[in-house]
């Protein structure tokens, strides 16, 4: 699964955000029960800045 959401994040990067560059190495996925942390790495194009994002998803249990 890991490498399936890293693919999609990749070309959403690629495809929304030209002003930055990312791949698949500067991704980490962790995950623990129903949340998920990813951690971002790019760099700004245009004055070589390195820059973090977190984000975090908590999944909903399903209702029957």
């Amino acid at each position: 699964m890991e490498p399936l959401i890293k693919e999609d994040i990749l070309n959403a990067v690629q495809k929304y955000e030209p002003r930055v560059t990312i791949n698949s190495n500067d991704i980490f996925i962790e995950q623990n029960g129903r949340t998920v942390n990813i951690y971002l790495q790019y760099t700004i194009k245009e004055t070589g800045e390195v820059n973090d994002l977190s984000l975090i998803h908590i999944s909903e249990p399903t209702r029957h």
